[in-house]
């Protein structure tokens, strides 16, 4: 079933979410590649902050929706999130968006839509910065909800966030940033931000595995963030586990 918004997706989970958040005080976030890549598409002269406040309020609302169904009062939050427009990530793109190409398409879309493409796996995908999150401008709001509004859920940083820096010659002054910020960078970030017990990222692809793809390969139910750098977990995949083990290590490094 064609599902480009995650109205399927975002059904089914609801219930366990609802079960979760009766008991838990539990914030949401989600990822943006594919829908915020094929904004892109639709609509070339946009800026990535743009599509991605875009893409944030557009699944906010699927999610919304499908925990209202549910019984549970659910808050998308536009989440603006600061980052360092002078960045090292702006000379080296490495997000993947938007869908998949063969090698003979990707370069063409690269030379007649000045596109920089790089290999996921054995296709290819467009890129673009990812510069790390600094500072969650909604920050106070989300902690305001899960103080003074049990059982509401906020869904918040979704994408990423919408990636902003601040004027050097007024600092007040935010202005958008061509970026897309990692969702599991920001989603550790915020994890911290709120002193959460926990830090959870749901795949569709499992968890991480010791031996991945070898025959005594078996999927970890444990690991410390030392096991995780030495044996570079996740590295292979700098477009999927990657970025999420990674995550990972950032939000255990603080406790």
């Amino acid at each position: 079933m064609n599902d480009p918004i995650g109205q399927k997706a975002a059904a089914e989970m609801a219930p366990t979410l609802a079960a979760i958040a009766k008991d838990n005080e539990l914030v949401l976030t989600h990822g943006n590649g594919p829908q915020v890549g094929e904004l892109a598409l639709e609509r070339a002269a946009a800026t990535f902050d743009v599509l991605g406040a875009e893409s944030m309020g557009q699944i906010g609302y699927v999610l919304a929706q499908a925990m209202q169904s549910v019984g549970c009062t659910a808050v998308p939050i536009l989440t603006q999130v600061v980052v360092d427009q002078y960045s090292d990530a702006f000379k080296d793109p490495t997000k993947f968006v938007g869908p998949i190409y063969g090698s003979i398409e990707a370069q063409a879309l690269a030379q007649s839509l000045g596109w920089k493409v790089k290999p996921d796996g054995e296709y290819f995908r467009r890129v673009v910065p990812s510069p790390p999150p600094l500072e969650i401008l909604q920050i106070d709001a989300i902690k305001i909800l899960l103080q003074h509004s049990p059982g509401t859920l906020p869904i918040a940083c979704g994408g990423g966030g919408i990636p902003v820096a601040r004027l050097p010659s007024n600092p007040t002054t935010l202005m958008g940033v061509e970026a897309v910020i990692d969702k599991d960078a920001c989603g550790a970030k915020l994890a911290q931000e709120i002193g959460a017990d926990g830090f959870i990222i749901l795949t569709d692809g499992g968890g991480i595995w010791e031996n991945y793809v070898k025959p005594e390969a078996r999927e970890m139910m444990e690991a410390t963030p030392e096991y995780l750098r030495g044996t570079k977990a996740g590295q292979r995949f700098p477009g999927s586990m990657g970025p999420k083990v990674n995550a990972l290590i950032d939000f255990v490094d603080v406790y």
